[in-house]
């Protein structure tokens, strides 16, 4: 594991600009349905795919079929060489969310996404490459 990334989260959290406390943190591994990397979040799967605009992300089954967790927010922290972003993403029908940003759509860039379901702890994703 890559520190940078953490110390982001830690510092994220210290300084209010998010709280991450009782967060599962999952990892990618594998390619989805949509070309993108796929993580595993507690009995589902998030796929993330880096568009020439921005970031999509997808919840899917274990059969790589939509998953659908009910009401839900999602952002996403990006981060590549010294430049970080903090992105709302917006729904773009069931169980699919994006945000156009020229940093997300870098290949490099590492995310992490936040999901987080009405009235469930959040949900997180990290997705390095």
């Amino acid at each position: 594991m890559k520190k940078p990334l953490f110390s982001l989260l830690g510092a994220l959290a210290i300084s209010g600009g998010l709280m991450l406390t009782n967060v599962g943190t999952s990892y990618a591994h594998g390619t989805g349905p949509h070309g993108g990397l796929i993580g595993h979040a507690e009995g589902f799967n998030v796929e993330i795919v880096k568009t020439s605009t921005g970031l999509e992300i997808y919840l899917i089954d274990k059969e790589m079929k939509q998953f659908n967790i009910g009401p839900f927010e999602a952002t996403a922290i990006v981060q590549h060489a010294n430049q970080r972003e903090n992105l709302t993403l917006v729904s773009f029908g069931d169980g699919q969310m994006k945000s156009n940003s020229a940093l997300a759509a870098n290949k490099e860039a590492k995310v992490i996404v936040i999901l987080k379901p009405k009235d469930k702890a959040p949900i997180q994703v990290s997705f390095e490459h």
